[in-house]
């Protein structure tokens, strides 16, 4: 028995030597830079000149128009035994021009197909970023399994090698709790973080439902450029029976009132749930719009309640449920083996 002892307390520092190291993501520098490229991408603008495709239809339809003109003075030339008129002139301008006006025309389906262009482009990194984050749960569910596996054969050689200590076995699985609850609430802050990132950049951009969405089209208007709380409050009270959340209320306000002297200014006086305020709200919607302050203090706040939510776990000592799971596997699984 002393004998079985002495190789078994062998094995258990064989394994210590193997404890998987702590997790480090391989993913987690690509998923902040793709997060930062769909942050500071700029909104859609459109510069006609600085378009390569207008470019050349522009330089095809000047040539093709100063040769209509020429051809068509040259014509009205020879009609008249050789010499120039202001007929021709006329005429010729007018063959110019009309090439030019079918230039005008290809404008709009240029910028249409640039906006596309931009689009996709916004389309491609959220689908990156998805496809990032799905790599980067694969990687820790593994790395997990390799952590379980290590602490399932560890606590079955302990259990053997201390079934008789009882006491000494007692205050060992206090340990191993303490560790994993430890290992727990580093990965209760990391998912907490992780997950609100997501709800930021992962959203659809769909703020509004559709009934809101309608209401804002048809009540927008643009008769004066001064922000009125009266007409938001109107507008509150009319269509509160289809503004279901707190970012439903403030995107619609946004959109009705984004463009309004003053707008802002109210909006921060706005106190909506959570004790947050109406710009905080539409910081988040949009962050495009928040300054670097607002978002260090709100990620700072965001890692914050994660915390405390996390301690607060700890004191309902949820935790030792979790662990009481896995000793009760670790015995069974003794017993097996014993069989």
């Amino acid at each position: 028995m002393a004998q079985k002892k002495k190789d078994i307390a062998q094995s258990l520092t064989e394994q210590q030597k193997s404890k998987p190291a702590d997790y480090t993501g391989g993913y987690a520098d690509k998923i902040r830079q793709t997060m930062d490229s769909i942050i500071d991408r700029q909104p859609f603008s459109y510069d006609v000149n600085a378009d390569k495709l207008y470019r050349q239809y522009r330089d095809n339809y000047t040539a093709l128009g100063e040769r209509a003109m020429k051809d068509t003075v040259g014509n009205a030339a020879l009609l008249t035994g050789g010499y120039g008129n202001s007929y021709g002139v006329t005429a010729g301008q007018q063959a110019y021009n009309s090439y030019m006006q079918q230039l005008n025309e290809v404008v709009p389906q240029l910028e249409q197909q640039a906006y596309e262009r931009w689009l996709n482009e916004g389309e491609e990194l959220y689908d990156r970023l998805k496809a990032l984050q799905g790599a980067d749960n694969t990687e820790y569910d593994r790395y997990r399994d390799k952590v379980s596996d290590y602490y399932n054969d560890r606590d079955y050689e302990r259990s053997v090698y201390e079934s008789d200590r009882d006491y000494n076995y007692k205050k060992q699985q206090d340990a191993l709790e303490q560790a994993y609850r430890e290992k727990q609430f580093e990965r209760e802050v990391y998912e907490n973080d992780r997950d609100y990132q997501r709800k930021v950049y992962e959203s659809d951009r769909k703020y509004m439902n559709d009934s809101l969405a309608q209401a804002v089209n048809s009540e927008k208007t643009e008769q004066n450029t001064e922000f009125s709380p009266a007409e938001a409050y109107e507008f509150l009270d009319k269509y509160s029976d289809v503004i279901y959340s707190d970012s439903e209320l403030v995107e619609s306000m946004y959109r009705m009132f984004g463009d309004k002297n003053g707008f802002f200014e109210w909006l921060s006086a706005v106190q909506v749930s959570g004790g947050d305020t109406g710009l905080d709200v539409l910081y988040r919607l949009h962050p495009e719009l928040a300054d670097d302050d607002f978002k260090r203090e709100d990620a700072f706040n965001t890692a914050k309640k994660a915390m405390n939510a996390s301690m607060q776990l700890l004191k309902d000592n949820k935790y030792n449920i979790i662990t009481a799971g896995l000793r009760q596997k670790a015995i069974e699984s003794a017993k097996g083996r014993q069989k």
